[in-house]
């Protein structure tokens, strides 16, 4: 698979002990590559990853779960019902860690 021309992206979602060298291997043979959380489970798993990027400029994402509650189904349900135009692109973040303190009281 990773040696096929018209493969961009490659996500990893196998055991965790699996997702470094998988990462990895995807990389070096110019992949992007997301991993399924937990992306790496040893400090030193976490920095051949950072290493394996920057070397291949290559993107690695860490893919997040996430159980869909009502927020979520509701922009599904509007982006399903056109609300929002054609979707080119989307993008979600995490507030820091100091922006929901207040929450995990």
């Amino acid at each position: 698979m990773l040696a096929k021309d018209d493969i961009d992206l490659v996500i990893v979602a196998t055991p965790w002990s699996w997702h470094c060298e998988m990462g990895v291997a995807a990389m070096k043979h110019g992949k992007d590559v997301c991993l399924e959380v937990p992306a790496v489970i040893t400090l030193d798993e976490c920095w051949k990853i950072v290493k394996t990027s920057e070397e291949t400029h290559k993107h690695c994402m860490i893919l997040e779960n996430c159980c869909y509650g009502y927020n979520e189904t509701l922009i599904l349900r509007m982006v399903h019902d056109g609300k929002f135009g054609e979707l080119l692109h989307g993008e979600g973040a995490l507030p820091s860690r100091s922006a929901r303190r207040p929450f995990f009281r």
